[in-house]
């Protein structure tokens, strides 16, 4: 019986135990890289999300900066994609602008914005925020 397990001279190939183990190689493998790879899908579309946030935040912010009077308040609102947003306008300080003799009043405000969606693992938030100097609306000039 012996004898019937020693290779023939002259014969190459594989056992079955060497065959076994490098099929389990290649599953192992084939398990990580596709891990990997889902992974990387699953952070595009974080990143992607994100990118979306905050083109939303600086598209909104940059509307409320055009406003030539501002007051503090707090304002909402929605996008058409899913996306939410709240931003809120505080009065920081408040200063007599002696330029030209005008004498007017300026204000510093400080503007806070967040943009808010649903994720794939839950609630996701982008906030931004900026100061900016505007004639008050209840101000002079």
């Amino acid at each position: 019986m012996a004898a019937s397990l020693k290779r023939v001279e002259g014969q190459a190939g594989f056992t079955l135990i060497e065959v076994l183990v490098a099929v389990m190689i290649m599953a192992i493998a084939m398990t990580v890289l596709l891990q990997i790879f889902s992974g990387g899908l699953k952070s595009s579309v974080v990143s992607k999300e994100y990118s979306i946030g905050i083109l939303h935040a600086r598209e909104k912010m940059e509307e409320l900066l055009l406003l030539e009077r501002l007051s503090p308040l707090t304002v909402s609102g929605a996008f058409e994609d899913g996306y939410t947003w709240q931003a809120r306008i505080d009065l920081h300080d408040t200063m007599k602008d002696e330029g030209l003799g005008k004498g007017r009043v300026l204000s510093l405000f400080q503007i806070s914005l967040n943009v808010y969606w649903q994720g794939r693992s839950g609630g996701k938030e982008v906030s931004l925020m900026t100061l900016t100097i505007a004639a008050p609306i209840d101000g002079n000039g």
